[in-house]
């Protein structure tokens, strides 16, 4: 299947093989003597998330054994839940989160 488009360039645009063929004739090898490089920056939020991704990838396997517990004591009702300890913790990782991990 072949879409093909055309007459799309409006007038005093130029495409881009067209424009880079003008400009290499006319810059000559100042083009060759400085090329461009791209960068990258990242925000401290991303370098703390790619933190966390890293520390989270070095914690050990899950303990299926515990999680088997955990399930038959939630599946009986004899799970203990502290909902202080849980707001505590949600509170933590929303602080982490939005501070760029500085509590």
């Amino acid at each position: 299947m072949d879409n093909k488009i055309s007459g799309l360039i409006q007038p005093g645009l130029q495409n881009a093989s067209t424009a880079g063929s003008r400009k290499a004739g006319t810059a000559g090898n100042q083009a060759a003597a400085r090329p461009q490089q791209d960068s990258l920056a990242l925000t401290n939020a991303a370098r703390h998330l790619q933190q966390l991704a890293k520390e989270q990838s070095l914690q050990p396997a899950i303990d299926s054994g515990r999680v088997q517990k955990i399930q038959q004591a939630i599946a009986s009702g004899t799970y203990p839940v502290d909902s202080q300890r849980i707001a505590k913790g949600l509170i933590s990782v929303e602080q982490q989160l939005s501070v760029g991990g500085k509590s």
